[in-house]
């Protein structure tokens, strides 16, 4: 579970109190930021529903309007250009036009000037069994999926096993990118990130505990790297590449921490050449709350969030501009609603070279979204209001 703050993936939030920024007084200087706009999935009622941001105070209003999709909607994410939306339905079903009950699919989505979305003509792609993460590269040139595979059913020693599907994107049509035979994946890939030059996957696999690595041609072939894959906590689900590209880090949903590795992508003392290969991070892993599903960088590479499931909270840290290292903020965590499963955000109103973001998480117990603030130079997140309730079990934000 990541843009594009990646999220990566995304990953991703309202009764708010409006703070109005002015122009500025002697000395100082302010922007207004406008509106921007969030979707938001939800598998209780299986639709794709959309609201405007205030930017100014990360108010939502919601736009009355929402988009069919298929059973149990779990990661979408938006394409650079912000005019599409792909979403995998991992339940699959007909509702969205996923053909038939219990297949699996993605479903594309155009987003209209109005900041509502619709069902783009042809827009159902078939993919895998059991579709979970989604990671794009910064040109918007290729999708990847980690298709998590079926278990055994009891008595039954045979599943369907995971793997990474690619897929080259030309607007709202997806096409898929044969890979070689043979290729090798983890055990149940859950997660996906690729480094923002779209040279290397990362695939978080859930079952045995690793993240595998992928080098990526320009034809969207994969191949694996030498040393792949990499061991790290208990049952890897959300991750995501820093901005800059420097640094891969991990939620481990088993035990309860973030795994931080270097990632020799940049030229540098340390990556002589870069071939994508990893390296942890001193002290990694670090402590987060109970069950880390989801990671959300700061644009910056300063700050980085991580939703914890199982405690109800996000863990916020500092990012070591030089070694990756996490270090916590004070407070360590803030409570959201009940099960965050996704965190996703934008940037707001800008003040003396100071920029409030809002950070929105899917809260998808207690069927709401959790708004928090925080300024880019402290990177505290604070409540915003009460949680605003959705209903329908949201499961995935993005935000443009």
């Amino acid at each position: 579970m990541g843009k594009r703050l990646r999220c990566f993936v995304c990953i991703l939030s309202l009764a708010a109190v409006a703070v109005l920024l002015s122009c500025s007084t002697s000395g100082s200087s302010s922007t207004n930021p406008g509106t921007g706009a969030l979707f938001l999935a939800t598998q209780g009622d299986s639709s794709l529903s959309s609201f405007s941001i205030d930017l100014s105070s990360g108010l939502l209003t919601s736009t009355g309007k929402a988009a069919a999709t298929g059973d149990t909607p779990s990661a979408m994410i938006l394409t650079p250009d912000g005019a599409t939306i792909f979403l995998v339905n991992s339940g699959g079903g007909s509702s969205g036009g996923c053909g038939s009950a219990g297949a699996s699919c993605i479903t594309a989505y155009t987003v209209n000037t109005d900041g509502t979305v619709s069902a783009a003509s042809g827009n159902t792609t078939v993919a895998g069994n059991n579709p979970r993460g989604m990671a794009m590269d910064s040109g918007g040139k290729f999708l990847f999926v980690a298709d998590q595979g079926t278990q055994p059913f009891s008595g039954s020693p045979i599943g369907v096993p995971g793997s990474v599907l690619v897929f080259s994107v030309s607007g709202t049509t997806l096409t898929p990118v044969a890979q070689p035979a043979g290729l090798i994946f983890g055990s149940n890939p859950v997660g996906v990130a690729v480094t923002p030059d779209g040279k290397y996957v990362y695939v978080a696999n859930q079952v045995d505990g690793t993240v595998s690595a992928f080098s990526v041609d320009g034809t969207g072939v994969l191949t694996a790297l030498p040393n792949s894959p990499y061991t790290v906590g208990t049952t890897p689900t959300g991750l995501a590449v820093t901005a800059n590209g420097n640094f891969l880090y991990i939620a481990n949903q088993g035990s309860n921490n973030i795994s931080a590795f270097t990632v020799c992508d940049n030229a540098s003392p340390s990556c002589v050449v870069p071939d994508g290969s990893l390296t942890a991070v001193l002290d990694s892993p670090f402590p987060a709350g109970t069950a880390p599903v989801a990671i959300l960088e700061d644009p910056s590479a300063t700050f980085l969030y991580v939703a914890d499931k199982g405690s109800n909270q996000i863990s916020q840290y500092k990012i070591s501009t030089g070694t990756g290292a996490l270090t916590p903020l004070s407070p360590t965590s803030v409570s959201t609603g009940t099960n965050p499963v996704w965190i996703a955000a934008t940037g707001g109103s800008t003040k003396n070279s100071v920029t409030t973001n809002f950070v929105y998480a899917a809260n998808i117990g207690s069927s709401s979204i959790s708004i928090f603030t925080y300024d880019s130079t402290a990177g505290t997140l604070t409540v915003d209001g009460s949680p605003l309730v959705v209903g329908g079990q949201p499961a995935a934000i993005v935000v443009k």
